[in-house]
């Protein structure tokens, strides 16, 4: 294929495959993880970045997010059949979910920590937990992503439009990896073709 012809999402997730294969010490995590954690056969995931975390100095605050939509999807799913995942730089929001979910909620372990301002946090655990996140977010059925480089890294590296959902404003709605760029025209990673 002509490098002309790559798309993002299609260049994005072979770098990914064939440069950054896990180190067999993330191998090891997330199987703990998924062994001691899940106990449904299918995960449905949603980032939620709100900035403005106390942990991050110098966080900016996003425009207020409504999770009012996230929650209405994640109550329609059978939840029998899913189990759910929020990453997030807030707290509040995963121990909404926590109380609202408690039995389909899981949680990669270590605290919220921006890779690039640890401020008390220790960096490495903070980078350990992105990891788990972005892999979890990866591998599983039903993805929805807000306008973050972070999560449209991971619809590009998941490698299916099966499951994925642009959360934008007050809408969810199914997308394609190819269309992101579209839907969050300003955000980084949000290229159209090379």
């Amino acid at each position: 294929m002509d490098y002309k012809t790559y798309t993002m999402p299609i260049f994005t997730s072979s770098c990914f495959i064939y440069c950054l294969s896990p180190h067999p010490f993330l191998v090891r995590a997330l199987n703990q993880q998924y062994r001691t954690q899940r106990s449904r056969p299918r995960i449905a995931c949603a980032h939620v970045r709100v900035g403005g975390n106390p942990n991050m100095p110098g966080d900016l605050r996003r425009p207020e997010v409504p999770l009012d939509i996230l929650w209405k999807y994640f109550d329609s799913l059978n939840k029998e059949e899913y189990d759910l995942f929020i990453a997030s730089d807030s707290d509040n929001v995963k121990d909404l979910a926590k109380k609202r979910y408690p039995k389909n909620i899981i949680d990669t372990v270590g605290k919220i920590t921006h890779i690039d301002k640890p401020h008390k946090n220790d960096p490495r655990e903070g980078f350990l937990k992105r990891i788990l996140d972005f892999y979890t977010m990866v591998k599983w059925v039903i993805l929805s992503i807000r306008a973050s480089g972070f999560t449209m890294l991971a619809a590009y590296v998941r490698d299916t439009d099966s499951g994925l959902y642009c959360w934008r404003g007050q809408y969810l709605r199914p997308c394609s990896r190819y269309i992101i760029h579209n839907t969050f025209p300003s955000v980084i990673l949000a290229t159209g073709t090379f």
